[in-house]
This record gives C-alpha cells, sequence and structure tokens, in this order.
C-alpha cells in the first residue's frame, strides 16, 4: 500500500508543474536590457517580475512593454504603451 501512494504522488509530481513557467529575474533582466530607454527599461523590468504565465500567454501590458521598449524616447516608450492598452 505504502509503495503504491508513493508511486502515485511521484507520478503526480512530474505531472504536475510548479510555477517552472514563470520569469526569473534574470530572464527579466535579460528582456529589460532590450530596452532603450531608461523608463522602457523599468517598465519592462517590473512587469517581467508580477508576470505569472506561459511564453505563448503573457498578459496585455507584458507584451505592450516589450512593444515600447523597441521606441527610442521615453516619450515615444510612453505612447506606444498607453496605446497598445
Amino acid at each position: 500500500m505504502l509503495k503504491t501512494t508513493a508511486s502515485v504522488l511521484l507520478a503526480l509530481s512530474l505531472t504536475i508543474p510548479e510555477k517552472s513557467y514563470a520569469l526569473d529575474y534574470e530572464k527579466c533582466i535579460g528582456y529589460a536590457a532590450e530596452a532603450k530607454t531608461e523608463y522602457a527599461y523599468n517598465l519592462v523590468l517590473n512587469l517581467c517580475v508580477v508576470e505569472d504565465s506561459y511564453f505563448f500567454n503573457r498578459s496585455k501590458q507584458f507584451k505592450c512593454a516589450m512593444k515600447a521598449a523597441e521606441a527610442g524616447t521615453e516619450q515615444g516608450a510612453k505612447m506606444v504603451f498607453y496605446s497598445c492598452l
């Protein structure tokens, strides 16, 4: 009985993912480093840290922040981010 219970628990632990899909801080810094302005850097980093989704299901705010990171000025980044939402 104990062996069966242990086997079931092991199987469940292998099939149920822990939040390993969440972005870690180093990955977030990598995304933020691509930003062309300090404003966009902070925006991407802050939204990335709280992001809790799979790669293909990123939040609208995160996707907009990544678009804003491409803007060359702070004002441009703000305009891109807020118009994207």
